[in-house]
Order: C-alpha cells, then structure tokens, then sequence
C-alpha cells in the first residue's frame, strides 16, 4: 500500500523499507538504554529479518528536509489479554530520537501523531502498549507528565528481566516421579492455549495465542522453525507447563556499552568470588540472548 507522508515543520515521516536499513541500524547503535550495565539494541546484519509472526509490523521513520534521520519506532500487532479478554494491541519499540532532535519534543509530538496516522491507515489495533527502562528517568518523566500533545500513558506495571548462564553442554532435567518433559507436537495445541489462558489472563499484554496459533509456530513459520521449541511438562499424561526458547542471536543483539562508576568494581568483584562464577560482559560484547517464556 502507498501511504503518503505525514509531514510538519521539523520533517516528514514516512514508512520505512530495506532502503532505510543503515539509517535504522545507526539509530540503534547510536543509543544505549541507561543504567548500571549500558545496553544497546540491535537488529543487524537486516533490521526487517526480525518479522512478527503473530501480525503486522510497520516501521516509521522521520526525516528532516534535508534527509537526516530524526526519529524512528515500530509497531507490531500481537494477540494479548486485556482486562481478561483476548484483543489485539500494537506494541511500540524501539523509539528513537536522533543526536539534537532529542531535545525537541515537538519531533516527538508529531512522530506520535505520524504512528496513529499510519496505524490507521494500515488497520492496526486501536490499543498501544510500550516498555520504557526503569533507569530511563528522562524518558519516563515526560511520557508520564501528560503534555497536552503528547498521548496519554499509564503505568500498568513492572516487568523484571533476568539474565541466566547457560553452562556448556546439554543437561537433562531431573524430573519428580510421574512427570515428563516432551517436546510440543501440533496435536498438543489446545493443551498450550489452556494453559497459556489461565497463567496471561491476569495480566494485561501478556500473549493470547490459540490453537491455531500454537499449530502455525510449530509447522509454518520458517522463522521460528527450527530455532524455536516448544517443550511441554506433563504430570501423569496431563499438561501442566511449556517452556519455549526462541533463538533470535541471528536478528536482533544486546551490547554492552558500557558500565556506570558504581558498577564497574561491582563488576570486578563478581567476576572473582564465587565457585566458577560466569564472567560480566565487557564493554563491546554480545549478549548472547535466548528468550525463554515459561507457562505454568
């Protein structure tokens, strides 16, 4: 579909395509999430490899009239649990503003009004959610202060993400008498959309896959296919848990950036005291990322 651009004072906005890949890349690489441990997201060596495969996906990028990049952000349609119920609602991120332009909250301002122009025009969902880094105090701050031209934002709540080791080489779970570990087959569908409703129910955004779903992740998407698994607990036949590891090292990285001063001889000292403790990343490394949702 051929949308026009949203254009103002500071620039135009527009739908961004593999043209824009370096633009966006740079983008990322120039911003590091704040913090202890300074972060930075990537989507390399292809920014658009990394596709939704529970909707749509656009990606909006503004430029200045001279073709500078200033602003970016991507919206992805997923099938969540709102208020119990599931709907769909579009999840924002990663937004950017580029070097000088961080400090206009006009970029800002129209980059959100460009968003809702061209989620209409695409048919997104009506509903927008977002995650902004609790150490990110700046952001939150004026996201938070309901400025007039800027869209509301509610905090609905935290959410914790913990970085676990792996140790080299597969190891087998010990499991208690009566349960098995097994890896999901399509038949199982129904078994995860189960349990997937009682555990996301509760919790606003949390995902609301269905059967078909579930079918479609394990027999045709190419990208979660083989990299992704889906294991299933069983407890004398019946399904009580799944755990499923996406592997997306290939699309999207974490890098350290870099550590602030009261972290870096926190650093040193735990990379010294403990039996075989796993060593901090140093500045410039890769994290090394699985993601591993569980449901029980």
């Amino acid at each position: 579909m051929d949308i026009a651009p949203y254009t103002c004072r500071f620039g135009s906005y527009s739908l961004a395509g593999p043209q824009d890949g370096n633009a966006l890349a740079e983008l990322l690489r120039a911003h590091s999430l704040p913090g202890d441990t300074r972060l930075s997201m990537r989507r390399e060596p292809d920014f658009f490899a990394h596709r939704n495969p529970l909707g749509k996906q656009a990606v909006v990028m503004g430029r200045t009239p001279r073709g500078e990049p200033m602003f970016m952000c991507e919206m992805r349609e997923y099938p969540v649990y709102l208020s119990g119920q599931p709907t769909r609602a579009v999840y924002l991120g990663p937004l950017r503003l580029a070097g000088e332009y961080g400090r206009h909250v006009g970029v800002l301002e129209h980059g959100f009004l460009a968003l809702r122009n061209f989620a209409r025009r695409l048919e997104f969902a009506d509903e927008f959610f977002t995650a902004v880094s609790h150490d990110d105090i700046r952001t939150r701050a004026l996201l938070e202060a309901r400025l007039p031209r800027l869209p509301r934002h509610d905090k609905l709540g935290a959410v914790r993400s913990l970085l676990l080791p792996v140790p080299p080489g597969p190891a087998a779970p010990d499991l208690p008498e009566d349960y098995d570990l097994e890896p999901a087959e399509p038949r199982d569908a129904k078994d995860l959309e189960g349990l997937l409703a009682v555990s996301g129910a509760s919790w606003s955004y949390a995902p609301a896959l269905g059967a078909a779903q579930f079918t479609a992740l394990r027999t045709q998407d190419r990208d979660l296919r083989p990299v992704s698994d889906l294991l299933v607990l069983r407890h004398k036949g019946l399904a009580v848990g799944c755990v499923g590891g996406w592997d997306q090292r290939g699309q999207r990285q974490m890098v350290v950036e870099g550590y602030s001063a009261g972290a870096a001889p926190r650093r040193t000292l735990f990379s010294l005291v403990g039996r075989d403790p796993p060593p901090m990343p140093a500045p410039g490394d890769r994290l090394e990322l699985v993601y591993l949702p569980v449901v029980s």
